[in-house]
């Protein structure tokens, strides 16, 4: 072999091994290390009402969310003490988390209902203690929360005045709706059957044009299909107050 190529098959060589010692001097680790980020932790106590009101499909958590109505994280409430005292310990909540919030969340995690809120300002250093108090968490609470007390008590009511004589306010609502003949009904249904969405009256007043001649048109009332369906879920699962 003459000594032009053996120049020319050793220097690659050699220019391979020091792009191999670069390689392995630890700088390249050291400058893309990717670091475990723990996040922060929360506990939760308190003493609750209702929470195994839900159906299937529903659950009440401790929920971290940021700017999505998704949440990011959530963690079951547990089965109450004989008492109803609670206590979650949530871990692994990452600086993306806005909002932690007592809740309830369906199968997507999407939030269906908010009943304590906390806003994350900065990251706290050690655990956050929240203490929620008394709070009743049931599927009627949010019922009556979600709809009624954000769309109807301000006709039905909240003032001195309820229209057509139907207070929907809360400690009252239940005991309007559930059985009771909507006198405005020519079919004569109830406002609401427990158990059967079809043949409940409010059922049919928000979601056709059943009061369109009305001085109100309810169909415009509630236009938030995830409240619309949940009014319907706690129909169909008995209307339990």
């Amino acid at each position: 072999m003459s000594r032009g190529i053996y120049h020319w098959i050793v220097l690659p060589l050699w220019t391979l091994l020091l792009i191999f010692a670069a390689c392995d001097d630890g700088k390249i680790y050291e400058e893309n290390r990717i670091t475990s980020n723990e996040g922060f932790s929360v506990r939760v106590n308190g003493t609750l009402q209702g929470n195994n009101s839900w159906p299937e499909g529903y659950s009440v958590v401790v929920a971290g969310f940021g700017e999505s109505e998704y949440a990011t994280i959530s963690k079951n409430i547990p089965t109450p003490a004989a008492d109803g005292s609670i206590e979650v310990v949530m871990s692994n909540i990452s600086e993306q988390v806005k909002s932690l919030e007592l809740c309830v969340i369906n199968r997507l995690r999407k939030r269906v209902a908010t009943f304590h809120a906390y806003a994350v300002e900065e990251i706290p250093t050690d655990t956050l203690r929240l203490d929620v108090g008394e709070m009743r968490v049931g599927m009627y609470d949010a019922v009556q929360e979600q709809a009624f007390n954000a769309y109807c008590i301000s006709c039905h009511g909240a003032s001195t005045h309820a229209a057509a004589g139907l207070h929907l306010t809360a400690g009252i609502s239940h005991a309007a709706l559930v059985g009771q003949k909507a006198t405005l009904d020519s079919e004569g249904r109830s406002f609401v059957a427990p158990g059967d969405v079809q043949g409940s009256f409010l059922h049919h007043l928000l979601r056709t044009d059943l009061s369109a001649n009305w001085r109100m048109d309810h169909i415009e009332m509630i236009t938030n299909n995830d409240v619309l369906d949940l009014l319907d879920k706690w129909i169909e699962h008995g209307a339990k107050e």
